[in-house]
């Protein structure tokens, strides 16, 4: 069973995330934070095995930062950065962050099982 640990800012996206990730058959929620700041510290209790990080979260916290410091710590983490901006520069930060993938809020649940699956 996958550990997922969602950092989402914005409430509604956030519990959506819960719940999609809830229901898929091999995926668990391992918790939620709003705050990308708090995302190493909650790594540090094991058992996260992919993060969902927003690139722009509570606090004003790059979700591009939160990720290259957990990916130098916890290397086997996979990480999909999360996004409603259309920047493509995003594409380039999440690479130089260590992250799996980029994924754009807008497409459909299904479409984020399947990046998650890859």
């Amino acid at each position: 069973m996958t550990q997922v640990l969602i950092v989402e800012d914005q409430k509604m996206i956030r519990e959506s995330l819960e719940n999609l990730v809830a229901q898929a058959d091999d995926l668990s929620p391992a918790g939620s934070l709003s705050c990308a700041a708090l995302a190493e510290q909650y790594c540090m209790r094991g058992n996260i095995d992919l993060i969902l990080m927003d690139v722009c979260t509570e606090n004003d916290e790059s979700g591009f930062v939160a990720a290259e410091k957990i990916k130098k710590r916890f290397p086997s983490i996979k990480i999909i950065i999360i996004t409603s901006m259309l920047d493509y520069s995003y594409l380039d930060k999440a690479r130089k962050a260590g992250a799996e993938s980029i994924w754009f809020k807008d497409v459909s649940a299904e479409e984020l099982l399947s990046v998650i699956k890859r």
